[in-house]
């Protein structure tokens, strides 16, 4: 009987100690997957930046373009209407 009292003390220490590792586990676990979403939410912040700027760039292009086509048609004495009318015809 006495060795049975022992056998279950050891096994409730065991288990204890595999509880205490495996909070200890949890937190190293949500530390590290915290730092890996933040680095996940500032690489796509990045990426957003980047395509913002290359967005923009390109809407200048394309302004400085108009404006120069523009400036061409009324330098040739063309009137060019800004835009595009679609009429819908049967």
């Amino acid at each position: 009987m006495n060795e049975k009292t022992i056998l279950k003390d050891e096994l409730l220490n065991m288990l204890a100690e595999i509880a205490d590792q495996l909070e200890d586990l949890e937190n190293i676990l949500e530390a590290n997957l915290a730092k890996a979403r933040q680095n996940a939410t500032d690489n796509h912040l990045e990426n957003l930046k980047d395509c913002e700027n290359k967005i923009t760039a390109l809407e200048r292009k394309i302004d400085k373009k108009q404006t120069s086509d523009e400036e061409m048609y009324l330098s040739n004495g063309l009137n060019r209407k800004k835009g595009l009318k679609l009429e819908l015809g049967f």
